[in-house]
């Protein structure tokens, strides 16, 4: 399989893969991942320890990524970027308030 094929099917598999109850908690895990922050940054933002910034990352990564792909930070940040405007939809909305 080439590598083209290959990306356009993990991008497929990934679009069609909604998740309806994901903790608002871990969706701002992921959404603060998207922008590029790192684990201590999030903490710091969230009044966590970095430690449970990591459970809630690894759960919610599991969580997304659909089970025949690697539940990696890279693929859930292709996730949450393919699902904004739906299962992360108001998460995105509190960007704006």
């Amino acid at each position: 399989m080439k590598a083209k094929e290959l990306i356009v099917r993990r991008r497929e598999a990934v679009r069609q893969h909604h998740v309806e109850k994901l903790s608002l908690r871990r969706q701002q895990v992921l959404l603060l991942e998207f922008f590029g922050l790192e684990i201590g940054e999030i903490a710091c933002l969230l009044g966590m320890s970095p430690q449970t910034v990591k459970n809630h990352a690894h759960l919610a990564r599991s969580i997304v990524v659909p089970p025949d792909l690697p539940a990696t930070r890279a693929t859930a940040t292709l996730w949450v970027g393919l699902h904004s405007s739906c299962c992360m939809a108001t998460t995105f909305a509190m960007l704006q308030i």
